[in-house]
């Protein structure tokens, strides 16, 4: 399964739907199939424009539908080192500094994320927002 690799279609940013089920059986597909390589993947890097991404958490896929970062640890950064499958097949490491700790909303549940799994989130919401870590 490709992604995309057009900065210019990455950098749009994705659009809330009410029904994402196809999105979200696409996204689930390209976990799956790429499980190990790929710890998450946003619905515009499989050419669809729905604010959906999924994660590996906890050997499960979680899927998050429109939504929203409400808080994270502005002050307390770490050093993150990522690859994006989007931009040389993940092979290209970017060093950047995330928040050690993200709150997220997803429909009516909240999650809160810490150190490894904060990046996770954060990069995947940057691609939602057009947002690409090479930026």
């Amino acid at each position: 399964m490709r992604v995309q690799t057009d900065k210019t279609k990455l950098h749009t940013k994705c659009v809330e739907y009410e029904d994402n089920s196809k999105c979200i059986t696409k996204i689930r597909q390209y976990l799956i199939i790429n499980k190990g390589k790929a710890v998450g993947i946003a619905a515009n890097q499989l050419f669809m424009n729905n604010r959906v991404f999924g994660i590996w958490y906890n050997n499960k896929i979680m899927i998050f539908e429109n939504p929203e970062i409400i808080a994270y640890s502005g002050d307390d950064l770490q050093d993150s080192t990522e690859g994006c499958m989007s931009i040389k097949n993940g092979k290209k490491p970017y060093h950047l500094k995330r928040p050690r700790q993200v709150v997220i909303k997803n429909g009516k549940e909240e999650y809160t994320f810490n150190d490894y799994y904060a990046t996770v989130i954060c990069h995947e919401m940057d691609h939602l927002n057009g947002k690409l870590i090479s930026d």
